[in-house]
């Protein structure tokens, strides 16, 4: 999804916010490619953060796990062409699902799990 929005010719607006937690930077799944399509799609059509529940002390980005105030702070609010694309384990699934409903998403028609 995020190489064919950022390399589609004929999108210029789609805007594209990862927010992606691990445990830690070893277990970031295809890091290279991800920061490539950030460098290609510009910080006006792409944000990411990387969070790490168990990141060192000197982890540029967010420690711990993720919970309200990141979704608020990296994803977009609510709207109606907006989509919230999420893979994640069960628990977490059911934690992020909750706060978006509370944050006025629909789930049923904007959130995808897979």
């Amino acid at each position: 999804m995020l190489r064919g929005i950022v390399h589609d010719p004929d999108d210029s607006t789609t805007t594209v916010h990862v927010l992606n937690a691990n445990k830690t930077e070893a277990d970031i799944l295809m890091r290279a490619e991800l920061d490539e399509l950030e460098q290609l799609a510009g910080s006006a059509r792409y944000s990411q953060h990387l969070v790490l529940s168990q990141g060192p002390a000197d982890w540029p980005s967010s420690r711990g796990r993720v919970g309200r105030e990141h979704l608020e702070r990296y994803l977009p609010p609510a709207a109606q062409d907006a989509l919230v694309l999420m893979c994640a384990p069960p628990a977490m699934q059911d934690m992020v699902s909750a706060h978006l409903a509370e944050m006025g998403w629909d789930l049923s028609t904007q959130v995808v799990v897979f």
